[in-house]
């Protein structure tokens, strides 16, 4: 939807503020660009493998001028060998193995960061069990 939004030359001038928690893509059907390629998440739980499927968001979103994405990603399969797992933002070349912080997904016309996301730590079952 926002990637429609943000199609339309009529609403350039408006804020597109864009919250995504947890949000999904299928690398096989290449949802939001994505083609197989994974972002490890930096604050995983150990013995994991949690990640989210990169994405150039600059390639994504090529109009991006007042643009904002906030994304929340844990990273784990949603079902195993199901290969839907959360996205993960970089901007051009090739993706990163593990991002820190911030994901720069490109620059709005007012300088500022098109698109932040942030991890965090789930526990898996299995360690939930043995605690």
């Amino acid at each position: 939807m926002a990637q429609q939004l943000r199609d339309n030359p009529s609403l350039d001038g408006i804020e597109l503020y864009v919250s995504s928690f947890d949000g999904v893509c299928k690398y096989t059907q290449g949802e939001l660009g994505t083609r197989g390629d994974k972002i490890n998440n930096p604050v995983r739980p150990a013995l994991t493998s949690y990640g989210g499927w990169a994405t150039d968001l600059s390639a994504q979103f090529p109009r991006r001028a007042r643009l904002h994405v906030f994304h929340i990603a844990g990273g784990e399969e949603v079902a195993p060998l199901s290969g839907i797992r959360a996205f993960s933002a970089y901007s051009g070349g090739s993706p990163p193995k593990t991002l820190f912080g911030q994901s720069p997904g490109g620059v709005g016309d007012s300088g500022r960061t098109a698109y932040v996301a942030r991890w965090v730590a789930l526990s898996s079952p299995k360690q939930e069990r043995r605690r």
